[in-house]
């Protein structure tokens, strides 16, 4: 089997773990489905990390049962009050790579640049997500790549999330004998689950109803 990519969702009230691989023709199949009651979250927050870390194991467990696979690392989210956002902006000089024109490393500076907030080391930004460039005066423009210019600039959203938390659920899944690969904000990763392109760009509201607290984001 190809490489298994793990997808974990800690809720107050069950755990649900996804295994899926992608095909031949580049599709993810999803390929085991796991659940287990849970217990030992507060409104969204881990409170008992051996009673959580039982939940993940007997969820995963199932998952790899279905998939016939054993899996290491896993993919999971995080959301209510341990989550907040503020928008930022930046800016920066285009390189001079002979043409005048913006490259990938501008793009790169710029995000870098605007990610450039003061965290007080109790926060960690999760996503850095660009609302709209800006090359010279010419404001609005959704990819800058290899537009002329001297000057790149951005407006981006930034998600942060409480560091403690964190490493709440990364040391819950490693009690449960995994490893933590990345964290996404949940309900992102539902936008990019449930939503297509044309209703992303229409813009929408997604709502996440879960049992102790309830997320909403607007794209």
């Amino acid at each position: 089997m190809k490489d298994a990519i793990v997808g974990l969702d800690i809720g107050a009230e069950t755990v649900r773990a996804v295994i899926g691989v992608y095909s031949d023709d580049d599709k993810l199949e999803i390929v085991g489905v796991g659940t287990a009651k849970s217990s030992g979250l507060n409104k969204g927050a881990i409170v008992n990390i051996e009673t959580i870390a039982h939940s993940i194991q007997e969820a995963i467990d199932a998952a790899e049962q279905m998939a016939g696979c054993n899996v290491t690392y896993v993919n999971t989210a995080i959301g209510g009050e341990q989550t907040s956002s503020v928008n930022s902006t930046g800016a920066v000089g285009i390189s001079a790579n002979g043409k005048g024109s913006v490259c990938e490393k501008d793009i790169l500076r710029v995000l870098d640049s605007a990610k450039a907030i003061p965290l007080n080391g109790t926060k960690k930004i999760l996503h850095v997500i660009p609302q709209t460039y800006i090359v010279d005066q010419v404001n609005f423009v959704q990819n800058p790549l290899y537009m002329e210019g001297t000057r790149l600039g951005v407006d981006v959203h930034i998600v942060e999330a409480s560091v403690t938390s964190i490493q709440n659920i990364e040391k819950a899944i490693e009690r449960a004998n995994y490893k933590r690969d990345v964290v996404f904000l949940n309900s992102l990763a539902a936008v990019k689950s449930i939503t297509t392109k044309e209703e992303r760009e229409l813009g929408s509201i997604v709502i996440d109803f879960g049992a102790e607290s309830t997320d909403a984001i607007v794209v």
